[in-house]
């Protein structure tokens, strides 16, 4: 990451960049904007070629990007790299504002028994419960509850309004947005012969989140059963997912908002599970698979394929139905036509 501070020239920006500048070096950059708002004195990327169109309307900002996006006697500044999002990135990455606290507050309560390692941030309110760990450098938001038996890796990002239940634990560099449950029962069903009314089973496994793990706000994730749940090394979740007992979610596997796993599901890693999917208990999704969104799975889906639709379908075959169900009405008419014993309104053609 390069230390950027604004307001800053074009050309020192190119050259702690290590970019090439196409344009006028002397444009000053005071802010950041989004490439549509990228007007003089602010900064900008593009990456997509799907946006490209927009350079057309701009006028006097400066835009990190790569050399095939590059239009030469525009009105615009270019810095010319090879990963224009990476690098845009790490610029933003420093503006984020600071946390509003520092140290452990004395409106924290921590039980005695608790180990913190050193350099953490305990905001007020947090309870964190008898031999829990929370690991060197990690920040804990108000309002955030930690069970008894909780382990925290190192620089954790724990925000405001976390409950992480009894046992979990979680690795490195692990982020948890505000509101999301982890380690809570799941929806262990069952009715016992004779009787009346569903039992709970009960739930006395743990949740093991690894390394590098983003997980977004208002998600649930469910402890095992029996055993473990378990969010495997640099995945990520959006918002709203719910992840059920005994789950696997491969390393590099991407969850999109409003997905609903079932218990035992397995995805393997660098799986992407598009929004408001739902996938049947007991699935395994393999390694590279994508479901499309709104989908939904009942059955194991074959590494590296694209699946889409209720019931899943390979995309290739899903399309081709969807492309005839929408040639269905024309279809129908005709056959209305050439029925003999057609009513007026067409009555006896499904």
């Amino acid at each position: 990451m390069v230390d950027v501070e604004f307001p800053i020239q074009a050309r020192a920006l190119g050259e702690r960049l290590g970019a090439e500048v196409v344009g006028d070096a002397g444009a000053e950059v005071r802010a950041l904007a989004p490439l549509p708002g990228c007007t003089t004195g602010t900064l900008s990327y593009l990456s997509n070629p799907r946006y490209a169109p927009v350079l057309s309307s701009l006028e006097g900002g400066v835009v990190i990007t790569e050399r095939r996006f590059v239009r030469a006697g525009t009105p615009l500044t270019f810095l010319v790299v090879e990963d224009p999002q990476a690098v845009f990135a790490g610029i933003v990455g420093q503006q984020v504002p600071e946390i509003p606290f520092e140290g452990v507050s004395p409106l924290a309560s921590i039980d005695p028994s608790v180990k913190l390692g050193d350099k953490v941030s305990i905001a007020p309110f947090v309870f964190i419960g008898r031999d829990s760990c929370i690991g060197a450098g990690s920040r804990l938001y108000p309002h955030v509850y930690v069970g008894a038996g909780v382990t925290l890796g190192e620089r954790c990002d724990i925000h405001p309004g976390v409950v992480l239940h009894s046992g979990v634990w979680l690795g490195d560099r692990v982020r948890v947005l505000a509101g999301s449950v982890l380690g809570s029962d799941g929806f262990g069903l069952f009715r016992a012969k004779g009787a009346d009314a569903q039992r709970e089973m009960p739930h006395v496994g743990t949740l093991v989140v690894e390394d590098g793990v983003r997980i977004g706000a208002n998600c649930t994730i469910d402890r095992g059963t029996l055993g473990e749940t378990r969010i495997c090394r640099n995945a990520m979740l959006d918002d709203q997912v719910h992840v059920g007992h005994n789950c696997t979610i491969g390393p590099g596997s991407i969850v999109c908002a409003q997905v609903g796993l079932s218990g035992s599901v397995i995805l393997e890693e660098d799986s992407v599970i598009a929004g408001q999917a739902g996938i049947a208990e007991g699935v395994r999704v393999g390694r590279g698979a994508v479901l499309k969104a709104q989908s939904g799975a009942g059955i194991d889906l074959e590494p590296g394929k694209t699946y889409f639709g209720s019931p899943a379908l390979p995309s290739e075959t899903a399309f081709r139905i969807l492309r005839a169900m929408r040639r269905l009405p024309r279809l129908l008419d005709r056959l209305r036509a050439c029925s003999p014993d057609r009513a007026g309104d067409g009555e006896g053609i499904a």
